[in-house]
């Protein structure tokens, strides 16, 4: 769930080594444990994380940003909205990482609390997997995501 996309652009850029991209393994709910293999399993890490997550446990350089989105099925009652505003969420279902993952997530989620308490959000185990995907689609939530 870690986009390598945006670092390869500019790998290739800069064609300094060779590079063998690989996927990290681990528990999706444990907390920040990519930053554990730093060093041991891998050297590079691209991923989605926010400065103020990230600035105490490594140096980050910024390949690109992204904006908050609310991913839904076609027949989800949001689908053929293009733009939301937090009311437009009232009733609904709301999945979203827990807190203390992003602080990002966290901003927006005390948002969303204070200016709309009638949406319903329910935290995930931790950071997206398949799993999340297939719950919001299998249970026609809304799903906060990222675009790029």
């Amino acid at each position: 769930m870690h986009p390598s996309v945006p670092f390869m652009a500019t790998w290739n850029q800069i064609k300094a080594a060779p590079l063998t991209v690989t996927q990290l393994s681990g528990e999706a709910a444990s907390s920040n444990r990519e930053y554990a293999m730093l060093g041991q399993e891998c050297d590079i890490m691209i991923g989605t994380f926010d400065q103020a997550t990230t600035r105490q446990l490594v140096v980050a350089v910024p390949l690109g940003a992204y904006h908050f989105g609310i991913a839904v099925t076609s027949d989800h009652p949001l689908a053929h909205h293009f733009r939301l505003a937090l009311n437009d969420l009232a009733g609904q279902r709301l999945l979203m990482v827990p807190r203390g993952i992003s602080e990002k997530n966290d901003q927006l989620r005390d948002a969303i609390e204070t200016a709309a308490p009638d949406v319903i959000i329910e935290g995930t185990r931790g950071r997206y997997n398949l799993d999340v995907f297939n719950r919001a689609a299998d249970q026609n939530l809304a799903l906060l995501n990222l675009t790029p």
